[in-house]
This record gives C-alpha cells, sequence and structure tokens, in this order.
C-alpha cells in the first residue's frame, strides 16, 4: 500500500508538471540563400534560444506564452516567425534560407574599414531582396506556404498573414492584424481558453483578426531588433512599447475617458511547477494559477526571456498587489487577480498616455492580462476603471 501511495504522488507530480511546462519543439535546418551551405552557430533566439550546429540544424523548445522566434547571423537579414501556431507538439521549419545584405562588406578584419557604410547602397540592397528575393522564397511549413515581407533588416515569416496581400507593397502596419477571416484575434482567443466576453458599449475593440504590435510600426519606429527584445539595446517611443508588451490580442479603447486597454491572453498553460521551497498556501494558490514568466518580463526582472524560477517567482510576489479570490471570482470567474504598475520610462503610449497598470487575472494557468493606460489625470481614477471590467471576461466552468 506504501508503495502505491508514492507511486500515485510520483505520478501525479509528473503529470502536474506537464501541465504546466508545456512547450513547442522547433526545429529545422539554416543555410546560405545563394550558396546553400549550412551556416553554422546560427543563433535561434525564442524564449529558450539555441545555436545551429555545423549542419546548420537546430532544435529547441519554444514556450506556449511565445508566438515568435528570430534566426540571426552576421551580414543577413534577420528571419522573423511570427503568430507561429501552438496547437501542435512539435514543427519542422525544414530548410531556413538566410539572405546576405551586405551590411558588413566594408568591414575588413584586423584593419580599417575598407570603405565606409553607404545607406544609398543599402536601400538598392533592399530593393534587389525585395524584388528578386522574396518572390521566390517561400517556405512550407505544416501543409501552409509561407510568403514573407520585409521590414529594415528583418525578412518576417507571417502564419497569420493573408497570402493575398501582396506583402512587396502592403506596410507592415496593415500586415500586422489585417483581417483576414472576420474572426477577431479577441475572439479567437477568449474561445481558446474558453472565456466568454461580454464588451460594454462605452468600449470599442481593434478590429483585428491577428495578433498586433499595440504600437504602430513606422520608418521612424521599426520592428524591435533582436538586441532590443532581449535587453541589450535600449528602446524609446513607440518601439520600447512593442517591446514591453509584444504582440497582443486587442486594444480596447474608452469611447469617453481617457484609458486604453491592451488585452492578452497566453493561448495555453505555461510556467514553472512550484512548492519545493515556497510552502505558503496562499502563494502556492496564485502561483498554481497564474504563471509569473510574462510578469518576469513586464518588470524586466533577471534573464529575460526565460521563465521565472521559484525563487523569482517568490521575490516578484511580494512586489504585487493581490486581490482578494472573492473578487477574483465575482468579477472574473477567476481564482487569482493581482497588479502592478508599469515602467513606461517617460516613454508617452499613443501620444498622451503616461502611466500604466497591469492587471492579471487567472485560472489554472488559463489567464488575461489587462494593461490599462492613462494620463496622469485618468489613472487616479484606475479603480473605477477596473470595476468598469466587472463580468466582461468570463471564465467558463
Amino acid at each position: 500500500m506504501k508503495y502505491k501511495l508514492l507511486l500515485l504522488v510520483a505520478v501525479t507530480l509528473l503529470t502536474s508538471q506537464k501541465v504546466f511546462t508545456q512547450n513547442l519543439i522547433i526545429k529545422g535546418r539554416v543555410i546560405d540563400f545563394e550558396k546553400e551551405t549550412p551556416l553554422i552557430a546560427t543563433i535561434i533566439a525564442g524564449n529558450k534560444g539555441t545555436i545551429a550546429n555545423q549542419d546548420g540544424a537546430f532544435e529547441t523548445d519554444l514556450s506556449l506564452e511565445y508566438h515568435w522566434f528570430l534566426i540571426s547571423y552576421v551580414g543577413c537579414y534577420t528571419v522573423n516567425f511570427t503568430n507561429v501556431p501552438t496547437d501542435k507538439e512539435r514543427i519542422d521549419f525544414g530548410e531556413i534560407k538566410m539572405v546576405h545584405n551586405h551590411r558588413n562588406d566594408h568591414i575588413v578584419v584586423g584593419g580599417p574599414p575598407s570603405d565606409k557604410y553607404d545607406p544609398v547602397k543599402q536601400k538598392e540592397q533592399d530593393e534587389k531582396v525585395q524584388k528578386e528575393v522574396l518572390k521566390k522564397y517561400r517556405i512550407k511549413v505544416n501543409g501552409k506556404k509561407l510568403k514573407p515581407y520585409i521590414a529594415g533588416n528583418t525578412i518576417i515569416f507571417d502564419f497569420g498573414a493573408n497570402e493575398k496581400i501582396d506583402t512587396n507593397t502592403t506596410p507592415i502596419s496593415a500586415l500586422d492584424g489585417n483581417p483576414t477571416d472576420g474572426t477577431s484575434a479577441l475572439k479567437k482567443g477568449t474561445e481558446q481558453l474558453g472565456i466568454s466576453v461580454n464588451l460594454p458599449t462605452f468600449l470599442e475593440a481593434s478590429k483585428n483578426s491577428n495578433l498586433i504590435y499595440p504600437a504602430e510600426i513606422t520608418e521612424k519606429n521599426p520592428l524591435p531588433t533582436i538586441a532590443q527584445q532581449f535587453g541589450g539595446e535600449p528602446a524609446s517611443g513607440n518601439t520600447y512599447f512593442n517591446v514591453l508588451f509584444g504582440k497582443v490580442n486587442s486594444i480596447l479603447t474608452y469611447k469617453e475617458k481617457d484609458c486604453e486597454v491592451i488585452v492578452y491572453m497566453p493561448p495555453g498553460r505555461g510556467g514553472n511547477s512550484y512548492g519545493k521551497i515556497i510552502q505558503d498556501s496562499t502563494k502556492l494558490h496564485t502561483l498554481n494559477n497564474i504563471s509569473f514568466g510574462r510578469i518576469k518580463s513586464n518588470f524586466k526582472y533577471g534573464i529575460n526571456r526565460i521563465d521565472a524560477s521559484e525563487l523569482e517567482a517568490d521575490e516578484l510576489y511580494s512586489m504585487l498587489t493581490h486581490y482578494p479570490y472573492d473578487r477574483a471570482k465575482k468579477m472574473f470567474n477567476a481564482n487569482a487577480m493581482l497588479s502592478f504598475p508599469l515602467n513606461l520610462r517617460g516613454n508617452i503610449y499613443d501620444g498622451k498616455y503616461t502611466r500604466g497598470r497591469a492587471v492579471v487575472v487567472g485560472k489554472d494557468r488559463h489567464e488575461i492580462y489587462l494593461y490599462f493606460m492613462m494620463t496622469d489625470k485618468s489613472s487616479l481614477d484606475f479603480e473605477n476603471f477596473l470595476n468598469d471590467f466587472d463580468k466582461v471576461f468570463w471564465f467558463n466552468e
């Protein structure tokens, strides 16, 4: 009987750990577009990341909280896969070809540059890539043929983009979240998590069918670089907010008040399993209902893009405002609810919002992140804004 009990406990622990650490396995092989030779030590950057081996091959985990990963090689355009589907256990991307951008052609190892960087030549190269490379560059993944577009020094393959769109002429702002099938990303996200939505008439939702960056992508405010996303390079303006939030499901705008609410819903259960160090039942209740990886990222705490360890989760716990279980249940039919201020670092969102506060609502590690963006004056009404969301989102049993 004793051994049966131990076996039951072990199986239970293994099962619960699997539930909370679901990952997608991604693999592929990185080669030179022109020479078709393997590119050794290419960087594959996601929530964990790895480098390609001597054959250019790679395999790594992608947490279900993340929908994208980047591939970077010196002297080449970065390749960005975005809106990666998370309904599979494994995705093989096949051969991924890296295209030279010639930005480093003027550099001589061990000596002075042979010629200074020429932006005119670089523009010509970008146009050549658009006209010649992108027209014939396709990747077929899970039966879907992906057609890329270029943004700055990044070639982007978007699983959510409409294949009928001419990616050589359509602005990035139109591609990111352009309605394709009539179903909003907000509806898709809530249906996937079993959440009902009842938007009040005083709120207007963005009309995007795919995940979108919350701030507009322009030539002045381009897509975040790898260094910016991993904290190695500062970001400002619109780019700061796109680094802070990543792609989101929807933006809800108050029609008559100074407040916008950015909504994000991770598509699956994330986070580590806890209980080896933390013994407090109240803390464990919160941690079993809300994963702390994204909270850690919003705080820019510890090593970026790596899930929160148990010690980090314990430290972050003390920095958060925790709401009573009864309020989480009454407002959202959730098990846990917390909030924390956002450090905007002097950046202004959408031309006027200088304050931000995040509210996280969770049930069994299914979560909704509500980012309230406010002015100095309207931030004093935060509690009223929060009460406006009573039963707007409802976790179904």
